[in-house]
């Protein structure tokens, strides 16, 4: 198993949505073709009309720059986010993607479109470079797993008056974590339980309560103590 100790509010999560960023790259000969096309990208994915298929998709032009030997050559970059619901996958994302924009441009000569989850190279600590997907899949532990039944006594043990498993409320872009990888890659029961509050994560002066991370540390451990069959004592009166 393991436990997460992501801003939780010190309540016990099993799962959250995903999100994605895909990358369409749009190339065309000659600067009018090519911004028409882009306008019916940026148009057909913001307004919603009958056959876009997906709702929260939200769009944005990105960069327009040359491609290839000729400069009459130029290729414009679209960014597409979405966040992804339980069950949804990037790579489900990006091919409905690659059909939309095919739809979109219907008869457009000359142009010619690439749909991918964006990919950027980036510098570790350690110095190496290596290229990082925008993509956090969705995931969840079953809240009838074991786990969660035995994680949440230990917490009411431990003092917790109300203790129900629910998933992260993560609202923006970019937001996650590990459990993804941990429970659809190596399909570890994984748990969230952490000082903090999600809506302050990631935000300009993030701050967590002392008092809190001194719950979380003593919360946690108990239910870890729990999971591995150690027994646990509460302290006297």
């Amino acid at each position: 198993f393991a436990i997460l100790g992501e801003p939780t509010g010190l309540a016990l999560c099993c799962g959250h949505d995903g999100w994605v960023e895909a990358e369409v790259v749009l190339r065309g000969r000659g600067p009018s073709g090519l911004k028409d096309a882009v306008s019916s990208v940026l148009e057909g994915l913001r307004d919603g009309r009958a056959g876009a298929g997906l709702k929260g998709v939200k769009a944005m032009m990105r960069a327009c720059e040359p491609c290839g030997g000729d400069a009459s050559d130029r290729c414009v970059k679209v960014n597409v986010y979405r966040r992804l619901c339980p069950g949804e996958t990037p790579a489900g994302f990006v091919e409905w993607l690659r059909r939309r924009v095919k739809e979109l441009l219907g008869s457009s000569k000359g142009v010619a479109a690439d749909v991918r989850v964006r990919e950027e190279e980036q510098r570790l600590y350690t110095g190496k470079k290596v290229g990082v997907k925008f993509q956090t899949a969705p995931w969840a532990t079953d809240p009838f797993e074991p786990v969660v039944d035995r994680a949440r006594e230990a917490l009411a043990l431990a003092g917790w008056e109300k203790v129900d498993a629910r998933p992260w409320h993560l609202d923006r872009l970019g937001m996650g974590t590990a459990g993804s990888l941990l429970v659809d890659t190596y399909h570890v029961p994984t748990l969230g339980f952490g000082p903090g509050e999600e809506r302050f994560a990631h935000v300009e002066d993030e701050s967590v309560a002392v008092g809190s991370i001194v719950d979380a540390a003593y919360g946690t451990a108990v239910t870890a103590y729990t999971l591995i069959g150690a027994p646990v004592f509460q302290p006297p009166a």
